[in-house]
């Protein structure tokens, strides 16, 4: 819940937008967005999904708790019946050291998506500002990040990759100009790098939640 209201605020702030403003993008009242922003009443999920919407980000959402029979669930395959409404998978929570490793990859922790990966996907949680943007398009710190080993990147996405083989991971966006390829990050005060001779991108970045429940990533 912190970390939803921090960045609602970030996002009124960098938008102009006052609470009046807000309610009314949302349907609710004014003295109900000053209560949820003050950490004094909690919106329900769909409120909260709303409020970030309303916002423009429209590539998050509040992520839900798996409760029903999702002990039967597999990796990468689909719910059972009545675990929760229409198709959707779940897949593990891993380091970014876990991530990088070879071999099989197993977590007490896992997410849901109703994305149906290509390759064996994976969560990861993101680290640092780099990918904060100020304006537009941004992926903050404390959100998770969906990877798809399995599907094809391009100019213009966002992708896992491991400069060279000495390097940890690094989450930014692919990018081609004048024949070049680079690896950029939506932070302008960070440094763009050119993609270097051994880079090997682990996989493409195919969703981005910020899980602001309790126990949200089981």
């Amino acid at each position: 819940m912190d970390n939803w209201i921090a960045l609602v605020k970030q996002q009124m702030r960098v938008q102009r937008i006052t609470q009046e403003k807000l309610a009314e993008r949302v349907g609710a009242s004014q003295g109900a967005v000053n209560h949820w922003l003050a950490g004094r009443r909690e919106p329900d999920i769909a409120t909260m999904n709303r409020v970030l919407q309303a916002l423009g980000l429209v590539s998050l959402e509040v992520a839900t708790v798996l409760r029903t029979q999702e002990a039967r669930a597999q990796y990468g395959a689909p719910l059972p019946e009545g675990a929760l409404p229409g198709e959707g998978y779940r897949y593990p929570c891993l380091s970014w050291q876990e991530a990088a490793a070879s071999g099989e990859r197993c977590s007490a922790k896992w997410l849901f998506s109703d994305y149906r990966a290509r390759g064996l996907a994976y969560w990861l949680p993101v680290n640092g500002d780099a990918m904060t943007a100020p304006l537009g398009w941004s992926v903050a710190a404390g959100m998770w990040i969906l990877v798809d080993p399995g599907r094809a990147y391009e100019p213009g996405c966002l992708v896992v990759a491991q400069p060279s083989p000495e390097e940890g991971l690094i989450f930014r966006q692919w990018v081609e100009d004048a024949g070049l390829c680079y690896l950029r990050p939506l932070n302008p005060m960070w440094p763009t790098l050119q993609v270097p001779e051994h880079c090997q991108v682990h996989g493409v970045v195919v969703a981005a939640v910020a899980n602001f429940l309790p126990g949200g990533q089981h």
